[in-house]
């Protein structure tokens, strides 16, 4: 299963793609489902006018961050998260 979005950046002129979901089955791994995935999502973010696809991964996920690095992808900054709870804070 793949998803992915693209939106308006207010960095870059043309539209961003981002890749949301990559997902699958452990069994199925290692069978190039996922680089067709990828490889799909990549044409349809140009066919939109996207200039660039980026994707997040959490950090614990080496084996993830080597997929995508093997399919030429960059290491460009950081995600910083924080949960919300029904303080406000």
């Amino acid at each position: 299963m793949i998803t992915a979005h693209i939106i308006p950046s207010v960095h870059d002129n043309d539209p961003v793609a981002w890749l949301t979901t990559l997902v699958v089955l452990e069994d199925a791994r290692g069978a190039g489902i996922g680089s067709a995935l990828v490889r799909h999502v990549e044409t349809w973010a140009v066919e939109k006018g996207a200039k660039r696809l980026s994707v997040t991964s959490g950090i614990h996920r080496q084996m993830t961050h080597e997929f995508y690095e093997k399919r030429h992808y960059e290491r460009t900054g950081l995600r910083f998260s924080k949960r919300l709870d029904d303080s406000g804070r």
